[in-house]
Formats: structure tokens, sequence, C-alpha cells
């Protein structure tokens, strides 16, 4: 929702998906006065349109895995170290091959792969997204990302941090 980057005037107020009747009202009163009034008078940056560069709005790819993987994963407990498996390696920059050979697992911020932490077991590249089987796709098989990233499922320190312990010291 917001304010189109495109076009100075012209506010979009849509693609809620399922959570349009428990979102309405209060998106609806804030776009109400970031049309009136120039902005809204709560912080809406996780619904604002414009939070998402051109490079990625404008791509078919990276909206129709994004998309599918924010429904599929809708109802699923959010945990702090979670990292999508869709619309990765789209922005890689110079460094991506050497850090990856050094056993570097990526994170992904707007389309950018960027260094997460290292495993020490080397290198755990990131695979083409599979749909979670969906649409005919073969599921990846041993996908040693998508390992790594259970084992981060915790609200609690994921188990790479074992550089820093608590408890007996």
């Amino acid at each position: 929702m917001g304010e189109a980057p495109e076009v100075r005037g012209f506010f979009l107020g849509c693609g809620f998906n399922s959570a349009g009747m428990m979102l309405g009202g209060g998106c609806g009163r804030e776009l109400a006065k970031w049309i009136i009034h120039g902005r809204p008078e709560k912080d809406m940056y996780g619904y604002d349109i414009r939070r998402f560069h051109s490079s990625l709005t404008d791509n078919a790819r990276w909206i129709r895995e994004r998309s599918h993987e924010s429904y599929a994963k809708n109802y699923s407990v959010v945990f702090p170290f979670d990292e999508p498996l869709a619309s990765r390696n789209m922005r890689k920059d110079p460094f991506h091959k050497v850090l990856t050979e050094q056993g570097c697992v990526f994170q992904e911020r707007h389309g950018w792969e960027r260094p997460g932490w290292f495993n020490k077991d080397r290198p755990a590249p990131v695979k083409g997204y599979d749909y979670y089987g969906a649409y005919n796709m073969r599921i990846n098989e041993n996908y040693k990302y998508k390992e790594l990233l259970g084992k981060e499922y915790t609200f609690d320190f994921p188990p790479h941090h074992d550089v820093v312990r608590y408890g007996k010291w």
C-alpha cells in the first residue's frame, strides 16, 4: 500500500490476500490519512510499496517465487533467524563465490545475498526454488543450506553462535 513510486498522487491499497479482512479497517484509515495529509499517522513501513527496489518489483521471477513462499508459510511460526528459500541468488557481489567456497552461509535482504555466518563443514550453496513440491516441481534433495536453516529455527541462540557461550564458564 502507499503512493506508487512511478506516479505521484496514485495510491495503492491492494494485495492483502487473506489478511484483508483483518487489516482492512486500520490500513484503510492510514491510507486515507496518507492521501489527505501526505503521510500516515502510524508507521506503515512494513506495508509501504516503496520499500521494494524497482529491480525487485520489475522482476517477475522474484515476485512469483517470493509471493508463493510468503503464502505457503503464512501460518508458520516465524523464527528470528528464518531465511527465505525463494528468489535467491538474484543479486550477488563479486566476493560471493570466494565466500561460498570458504563456507559462508548467506542471508537474503532485498534481493542481495549477504554473508550471514560461516559453516565449518564448508559450502552450503542455495539451490533454485522448488515451490515446496507444488506445481509438479521436484523437491530439492540433499539440500545442505535448507538443513542448516532448519537448525536455526529457534528462539534461543542458533547453533553456529558457539563462539558466544553462556552458562558455566
